[in-house]
């Protein structure tokens, strides 16, 4: 099942190692398609892990965003990026995601999900956090 066109996509597979679905998911597409894309696969229970580990302030939750990150990025770049002074955004980086709340909308925000690929040196997708929610509902 899809969630709206987000992207995002909610299914059972026999397969148990998500290297050997994203596998297969970036061979379908590329089969149908013809161009390769990233695909980042990730269980109901590490989705969960990741909104049950929200890092901010949670006052600001419902308009926080979530950047899921690939590969885990090197100790220096996490760093760094928690060290970034960025007027009204709030940031911190974990080892799979870097929560976000720009105060003045991810729109208007410096901190986006190509921002924080170059600064960590990763894969990364970004979701706000209703579609974060979305899919762990529809995921139950």
């Amino acid at each position: 099942m899809t969630y709206i066109q987000s992207g995002n996509i909610i299914f059972k597979s026999p397969e148990k190692s998500i290297d050997e679905i994203t596998a297969v998911i970036k061979k379908a597409i590329a089969g149908a398609y013809g161009f390769e894309v990233p695909v980042f696969v990730l269980t109901r229970k590490m989705l969960t892990q990741v909104y049950e580990s929200y890092a901010l302030s949670p006052e600001h939750l419902a308009s926080s965003y979530f950047t899921l990150l690939h590969t885990v990025p090197s100790t220096e770049d996490r760093a760094l990026v928690n060290n970034l002074e960025l007027p009204n955004e709030h940031i911190v980086a974990t080892e799979n995601c870097v929560y976000i709340y720009p105060e003045k909308g991810y729109g208007k925000a410096k901190a986006t999900n190509t921002f924080f690929e170059k600064k960590l040196n990763v894969v990364a997708t970004t979701r706000n956090y209703k579609t974060i929610v979305k899919l762990l509902e529809l995921s139950s």
